[in-house]
């Protein structure tokens, strides 16, 4: 199969896997303030939606390396504004230039 470009479609695929995978984290993070079967089922929950728009994401473009660098990059940007805003975490300066490599590492991808 031939691969294709990251399209709109594509990418809202990839958005809505990113927030699924963020209520993910969210709930995961809850699980380990205060574990109990509750959160250990939603959070297993948001993950399994977060692979049902993954897997058509990736079947449309068919390249692991855009399409999931791509998803990676909105997955560290969605954990890290879950971390910093719904639990008070920081993020270190060395943080903050880790992430920007990464989004242009997205940049790059996308115009090889």
């Amino acid at each position: 199969m031939k691969h294709a470009a990251v399209t709109w479609v594509v990418l809202l695929l990839l958005v809505a896997s990113g927030i699924a995978f963020g209520a993910g984290e969210f709930l995961s993070k809850k699980f380990a303030q205060s574990p109990n079967i509750v959160w250990a089922t939603l959070a297993i929950a948001a993950y399994v939606i977060c692979e049902i728009f993954w897997l058509p994401a990736l079947a449309q473009t068919n390249t692991l390396v855009i399409t999931g660098t791509v998803w990676n990059i909105l997955a560290l940007i969605g954990t890290v504004f879950i971390g910093m805003v719904f639990f008070h975490e920081s993020v270190s300066p060395m943080a903050c230039w880790g992430i920007a490599f990464g989004l242009v590492s997205v940049v790059f991808l996308s115009l090889a």
